[in-house]
């Protein structure tokens, strides 16, 4: 995208989290979405909408990451990283997860169900002239609001505080979904 104008965000701080939390808000306001459903926009793509859908997710991008990891100098650690420790561990979360699967329904209620930029991250933004903008929507749909949250949080070249990641994590559930 070297044709839109603007610089890559780096380093993100409580003006740039406002502004994705208000850019978020507005595609999610009622008559926006409700104009999206009418245009027939559908799910996003790799959405999470249901509990299988996500643990199919996830399981896929464990798969690929074991797969790409073409560096022979890491490809061992990493390798043992995933069988010794993720891999394991996501087997046991899982399978509480499926014991607490009343619970975890509540998770996938429609009314987490959002309009979702899907790709959503520093990697398709740019600041001009002090303003954010936002780009690459080819991915954009419906999805569960904890999906985005999950993907914009652990995606790689983000780098967050943990109080930032609280900040952002408790005003997109206030703002998207109006929990004090």
């Amino acid at each position: 995208m070297n044709y839109i104008e603007g610089k890559k965000i780096n380093l993100f701080n409580k003006y740039f989290f406002k502004k994705c939390l208000n850019f978020l808000s507005k595609l999610n306001r009622k008559d926006i979405k409700n104009q999206l459903k009418i245009s027939k926009i559908g799910n996003a793509s790799d959405n999470c909408n249901d509990l299988q859908k996500s643990f199919l997710s996830l399981e896929n991008r464990i798969a690929l990451f074991k797969k790409n990891v073409y560096s022979p100098q890491y490809k061992k650690k990493i390798s043992d990283l995933l069988n010794n420790y993720l891999i394991p561990e996501w087997k046991l979360i899982k399978k509480d997860l499926l014991k607490n699967k009343i619970k975890m329904k509540k998770l996938f209620k429609k009314k987490f169900i959002i309009f979702s930029p899907s790709d959503f991250g520093s990697h398709n933004m740019k600041v001009f002239k002090k303003k954010l903008f936002f780009f690459d929507f080819e991915y954009a749909g419906f999805d569960n609001s904890f999906k985005l949250i999950s993907d914009f949080i652990s995606h790689p070249d983000h780098v967050f505080k943990k109080e930032d990641i609280e900040y952002f994590i408790k005003k997109i559930l206030i703002k998207l979904h109006g929990y004090q």
